[in-house]
Parts: structure tokens; C-alpha cells; sequence
């Protein structure tokens, strides 16, 4: 049995149109999900009757299915509750336009949308001239493979020694187990994921190590800036982005601008990832070999880029609908072919 939710902007997200990924399910064993994103399907029928049954109530909506937060190849990796839905919309037996973060060009009805972007906007850092105590800010959270990789070669090399810096180990007693705020790396702290740190006041650069680096068949090398990257904005920071392929081409066709003007942005077009992450880490050199007071000069060289990518951001907040996230119309995914898509385990 499909039945509404005690909350409704989830679910009416904008006037005449319906979010079925908000919708709460019972299942024939009587466990009820509060949306069709968690929980396997126990039987297929019941489901599929449930969601017809339900959708026949509410025929005069205009209807959706709607992964906000991540960015999914949703026939892989959504749960199968999902999955049926894509698969009979492509049967022409539903009509539902699909939306979520992830790779867009897919057969069936798909519209990119935002969910991080403007999260902060109502926090942004005056823009002052400010002075530096660290090179870089470069802060991880959850350990993933890529991040372990950028890792190794920052402490192999001392980099961290100019850097705010937080790891997660696997033994919290671990040296390399810190964070910059010194509050605990852990999911009861998660809450905390947005917060806009003083450190991004004392040092010039964040190093932004986001959720994807891999071009791979669950995530199609996508751009999807989250709070990582929107916390930059906010605190009118420059950044070096450890992500996919042509992540700040993405950036720049959402309307933000970009370094290219003080150091080579030219690893944004690296498709090898070893070769990515070692022009990156020139990049790293090179600022790290500067000295702190260049680096203020050269902040304050970038404050119209700066002001500009915080009003950017403000746009991406006031255009989100009562659910707290907007389409994108600005974006269009890079289509890769077979030979470039990465081969291999890539979890740590």
C-alpha cells in the first residue's frame, strides 16, 4: 500500500507535480518504508499494483521520481523499488520524469538536478583581505580509494605540513586520525559536514578531494559538486579540485569561474587518473613553494572571481523548489567512450 507522508513538500515539491521517490510504502509483511529509495522488494506485484493503484488517485499530477542526494547510475545502483519504476516507464506503462544528480544521458525521460549547490549561500564570508597561516585546507571525511591515493603522496611528500588536514583512519589511535576542528570523525559528527570552518580564513587554497575521481560505469565520470565544493563558494576560497574529468568545465558551464588564470587548470582534461592526480599535485608544489605573502597578493587579485562564484551560488539557493533542490539547465554531461571508462576494483 503507497500512502502519503506527514511531510508534503518532499512529496508536492511545486504546484501540479508529484515525487513518487517520496512516497511511503507497506510492504504484504506489513514493514512500512517511508520512501521508495530504502528496502528491497518482497513482492513485485504487490508493488507494482500499489504504485498503479496510487498513481490512478493522483492522475491529475505531473509525476516524478527524484534521487536528490546522490549521483547514481539509478539502473545499477538505486534499489530495485527504483529500478521497476525505470524500467516500465521505458515500457510505456508509466510516464515519469526522472531527475537526480547523476548521469544524464540515459533512454528514459532524465532532467539533471541540484541539491548542494546554494545549501550555504546565506553564510557567505565577507571577501577581506585575510593572511594565512597554511598553504592549503584540504579536509577528508569518508576514506575512498582516490582519497587514500592523494593521501599517501601529500604525506610522503610533507605536504601536509602546510596544509589543515583531517583523516580517517581505521584506529581512531591512528597518528593520521585527525580533523582540523578537532571535533570526532564520525557519523555522530556528520551533522557537521557543512560547517564553514575559520580555517578557510587562514589559509589560501582548499584541496578539494570530492565523492567521485573515476570514470566508471556507476558514475560515467558525472560533475556533482556537493558540499565540498559549495563550501568554497561560501567562504570565498580558491580550490584545486581532485575530481572527475572536466569537473570545473562543469563548474564553469553552471555559471562559476575558475583558476586557470593563476596556475594550470590543464589536469581538468586528464582522463588517465594516475596522470591527473600527479598534475594536480604539481599544481600543489608549485603554491606550496610560494611564499604565504605572494599568496595574499594573489588572493586579492582574485576577489572579483571570488564575489562572482558567491552570487552564483546565492542564484542556485533562490531558484530551489519547497523540497530544497532545482533543475539544472545549464549542464550537459561528457559522453565517454568504452576505451576511457577505468577498469578495475576501486574501493579501498
Amino acid at each position: 500500500m503507497i500512502t502519503l507522508p506527514k511531510e508534503h513538500n518532499e512529496l508536492f515539491f511545486a504546484r501540479g507535480c508529484l515525487d513518487l521517490s517520496a512516497v511511503c510504502y507497506t510492504d504484504p509483511k506489513g514493514n512500512l518504508w517511508n520512501s521508495i529509495m530504502g528496502g528491497d522488494v518482497i513482492d513485485e506485484k504487490h508493488y507494482i499494483d500499489s504504485i498503479m493503484d496510487f498513481i490512478k488517485k493522483h492522475s491529475d499530477k505531473r509525476l516524478y521520481c527524484i534521487d536528490k542526494y546522490e549521483a547514481h547510475n539509478q539502473e545499477i545502483n538505486n534499489n530495485k523499488k527504483f529500478r521497476i519504476l525505470i524500467e516500465l516507464t521505458k515500457q510505456g506503462k508509466l510516464d515519469i520524469m526522472f531527475g537526480g544528480s547523476g548521469y544524464s544521458k540515459v533512454d528514459y525521460p532524465f532532467k539533471k538536478i541540484n541539491y548542494w549547490l546554494g545549501n550555504n549561500a546565506r553564510r557567505n564570508l565577507p571577501l577581506e583581505p585575510r593572511k594565512f597561516e597554511k598553504h592549503f585546507l584540504y579536509m577528508n571525511r569518508m576514506k575512498k580509494l582516490h582519497r587514500w591515493e592523494l593521501f599517501q603522496n601529500m604525506y610522503i611528500h610533507s605536504h601536509l605540513e602546510d596544509c589543515y588536514w583531517s583523516w580517517s583512519a581505521d584506529n581512531p589511535k591512528d597518528p593520521i586520525h585527525k580533523s582540523v576542528e578537532g571535533i570526532p570523525i564520525d557519523d555522530d559528527n556528520s551533522y557537521r559536514e557543512n560547517d564553514i570552518l575559520e580555517q578557510f580564513k587562514t589559509s589560501f587554497c582548499s584541496i578539494v578531494t570530492e565523492t567521485f575521481y573515476y570514470v566508471d560505469e556507476h558514475t560515467k565520470g558525472v560533475c556533482f559538486p556537493t558540499e565540498k565544493t559549495e563550501k568554497c563558494f561560501v567562504a570565498g576560497h580558491p580550490f584545486i579540485m581532485y575530481s572527475t574529468p572536466y569537473y570545473l568545465h562543469g563548474l564553469r558551464q553552471m555559471g562559476f569561474r575558475t583558476f586557470g588564470s593563476w596556475w594550470d587548470e590543464s589536469y581538468d582534461e586528464e582522463l588517465n587518473p594516475e596522470k591527473r592526480r600527479e598534475k594536480i599535485l604539481t599544481v600543489i608544489r608549485k603554491l606550496r613553494n610560494r611564499p604565504l605573502i605572494d599568496l595574499e597578493k594573489m588572493y586579492k587579485e582574485m576577489k572579483l572571481t571570488l564575489i562572482h562564484n558567491q552570487k552564483v551560488n546565492d542564484d542556485f539557493q533562490n531558484r530551489k523548489n519547497r523540497a530544497g533542490w532545482s533543475f539544472v539547465h545549464e549542464y550537459e554531461d561528457i559522453a565517454y567512450g568504452k576505451h576511457e571508462i577505468n577498469k578495475g576494483k576501486r574501493v579501498l
